[in-house]
């Protein structure tokens, strides 16, 4: 019970708590509604004032706006009444300077010629028929007259012909090592190419590309034209210094200081040119190839380098081009830049490849070396010139490769017509060598195909493209002018056969076989490259020679026969046998004493006739002569030496000095020092 009246005590006591609570918290909210109210009012007080405001500054505000967008206008008015007040003075303010031309001040001028334009375009727009757009349209055509001449002057006035020294360095420097030609200075590239962008704008001529290209052009056939007259000297073996003196290779427009470096300057020109030449026979051909086909045909060196300058100046002028003409006339100018100078080169090439015909034709077949050179030249610059020469109209690149194909045909005309030649030699005694020593077919054959090696790549690609596609993909350049080699000298060999028919002694048709056969052996084993051509087609050929060696070794000892017949005595031992009896004290009757006397008699004719004859046959090679020497020796001294120690001493004759001339050590020394006797 007291629990309960406690628990009562205590929730009236917290009743009475919240009760207070709530009391105050209805104060609270009172006084809080009392300040929303007095807040509302002044926000509506402030509302009206605004409003009040606003109705006030609004129509201030609207004519504000209205008398500025008046200013404005009558200021652009006034701008544009200025600019047209302006436009109808500019013919008289710029005529005098238009009349003038850019006398050096290119920038100037142009800005003067754009304030023509503009009032150009304005009186045609708004006043076609003004007597100041016809005023305006004059000074236009004039102006545009004078910058196309300023363009034309500043071209020819700064355009200068590459020095030949320069040329020259061209050719021997590496193109990564090659610095940029300074055609130009860099001011008046600046100048042309603000001319030629006003001269291509709309509406203007585009006769400044012609001008362009004519001048270019002529430069570089002047450059061109330099390194040709600086040939001339050092191809006829003029003297630097002469060459210099005459002035030969100079251009009008090359620019000439004192005496004393002109001159040094030309004489490093031909110096450079000379060693370029040289340089070039070491590098492109390290044997004398080089120089005799630039002999055999003249101007093989000139071509060369004229066409790999010729690119080189092509591509600097394409750099400069770009530097001063706007892209979209670039094809335009380039084509008509390089028409001439590329009309000259394909026209040389042409002359050259007519020179190559005719003298092929008279069997001149060293000029094929040539032929062969300036193909392999043009096959390695073609790409480089397709690639400068891209996009151009009229296939100019095409036409290297069109003088390409010239030279591949008649080279591969020459290449068959060579082989022919060297099969159908006239077989004439009169061309047989009297003394049987190596024939000038031989030599000339082995010393040209020697010289073709340097050439196996360009050569063996012709061979290889006739054979057709499918046998191209399994024949290589190197194994087609193994193949064609190896035929050569097979049709070499048979002529020399036909040709050794010639001799009446067969004893020299052996030893004329044999020096060709040694000679041709002898080449093919000093030259490893010429060796390894040959191999590719026969693997054996070497062993095929030596055994052609030892056949007409074998050939020649024939030619012993009847110095043997009289000092053998196979079929006659009775004869020994009554010599036997002679030693033994018996004598000999008269039938053995005088075929004894015929033997010694007949060997003495028949040797010393051998040796009269053989005195005068001739084995050049040093090596092979003694080889064939030592044979002979072996062959019949030991034979003779039997024969002389069994019949010397029997009493066969009253008279021996005259049947025994000689003792087996006369006839050994004659043998070694008598027969082939090359001061004979």
């Amino acid at each position: 019970m007291d629990r309960i009246t406690a628990k009562r005590r205590d929730i009236e006591a917290q009743l009475e708590r919240d009760q207070k609570e709530v009391s105050s918290l209805k104060a609270s909210l009172d006084r809080t509604k009392q300040l929303t109210d007095n807040m509302v009012g002044i926000l509506d007080s402030f509302e009206n004032r605004l409003q009040k405001l606003d109705d006030t500054i609004r129509p201030v505000h609207k004519e504000t706006v209205h008398l500025t967008r008046l200013q404005e206008n009558v200021g652009k008015a006034m701008k544009a009444l200025d600019r047209v007040i302006e436009l109808y003075h500019v013919a008289s303010s710029v005529e005098a300077h238009i009349r003038e031309g850019p006398s050096g001040n290119v920038d100037g001028y142009l800005k003067q010629m754009a304030r023509v334009t503009s009032a150009l375009e304005f009186f045609s727009e708004n006043n076609p028929h003004s007597v100041e757009l016809a005023t305006l349209k004059s000074l236009s055509e004039l102006g545009r007259d004078m910058l196309s001449r300023e363009f034309r002057n500043l071209l020819n006035r700064h355009s200068k012909a590459v020095p030949v020294a320069t040329l020259m360095d061209m050719l021997i420097t590496l193109e990564e090592d090659l610095p940029p030609l300074e055609h130009l200075p860099e001011k008046v590239m600046e100048d042309l190419s603000a001319i030629a962008r006003w001269l291509a704008g709309p509406g203007h001529s585009s006769d400044f590309m012609n001008i362009y290209a004519q001048i270019r052009s002529s430069q570089v056939s002047r450059s061109l034209q330099g390194l040709k007259e600086a040939y001339k000297p050092a191809a006829s073996g003029q003297s630097l210094k002469h060459k210099q003196s005459t002035g030969v290779g100079g251009t009008k427009d090359t620019p000439q200081k004192r005496a004393g470096p002109r001159r040094s300057t030309q004489r490093r020109s031909s110096r450079v040119f000379l060693e370029v030449t040289a340089s070039a026979q070491k590098g492109v051909c390290p044997d004398p190839t080089d120089f005799m086909a630039d002999e055999s045909l003249e101007g093989t060196s000139l071509f060369m380098h004229h066409s790999s300058l010729f690119l080189k100046l092509m591509q600097s002028e394409k750099t400069l081009m770009q530097c001063i003409i706007a892209p979209g006339y670039h094809e335009r100018i380039f084509e008509n830049l390089v028409q001439i100078p590329m009309d000259f080169l394909i026209a040389s090439g042409e002359a050259l490849h007519n020179q190559l015909k005719k003298s092929l034709s008279l069997h001149e077949h060293n000029v094929l070396l040539a032929g062969l050179r300036i193909l392999r030249h043009l096959t390695g610059i073609q790409p480089d010139y397709a690639n400068a020469l891209r996009g151009l109209k009229g296939g100019p690149s095409s036409r290297i490769a069109m003088l390409a194909s010239l030279f591949e045909a008649t080279c591969l005309r020459g290449l068959h017509e060579f082989a022919e030649h060297v099969k159908n030699d006239p077989d004439k005694k009169t061309n047989l060598p009297r003394d049987g020593t190596v024939h000038e077919l031989t030599s000339n054959t082995v010393t040209h195909i020697e010289h073709m090696l340097e050439y196996t790549d360009t050569a063996g690609q012709l061979l290889v493209e006739q054979e057709g596609a499918h046998v191209a993909r399994e024949l290589g350049a190197k194994k087609a002018m193994g193949s064609f080699l190896y035929k050569v000298l097979g049709v070499l060999g048979l002529n020399l056969e036909l040709k050794a028919k010639g001799y009446e002694l067969p004893a020299l048709k052996c030893i004329f076989l044999l020096n060709n056969y040694h000679y041709i052996h002898k080449s093919l084993t000093s030259n490893d490259t010429l060796l390894s051509t040959v191999e590719e087609e026969s693997p054996d050929v070497e062993d095929h020679y030596l055994e052609l060696i030892a056949e007409q070794r074998r050939g020649y000892q024939k030619c012993w026969s009847k110095v043997l017949h009289h000092i053998l005595e196979v079929n006659k031992p009775q004869m020994g046998a009554q010599t036997d009896k002679t030693r033994a004290g018996e004598k000999l009757s008269s039938r053995h004493r005088q075929a004894i006397k015929d033997k010694f008699k007949g060997f003495n004719t028949e040797f010393e006739e051998l040796q009269l004859i053989q005195k005068h046959f001739a084995i050049p090679d040093e090596r092979l002569r003694d080889t064939i020497r030592e044979d002979n020796v072996d062959f019949l001294v030991p034979h003779y030496t039997m024969f002389h120690e069994r019949y010397a001493s029997a009493p066969f004759t009253k008279n021996p000095d005259k049947y025994l001339k000689y003792t087996p050590e006369d006839v050994e020394r004659i043998l070694r020092t008598s027969f082939f006797d090359m001061a004979a």
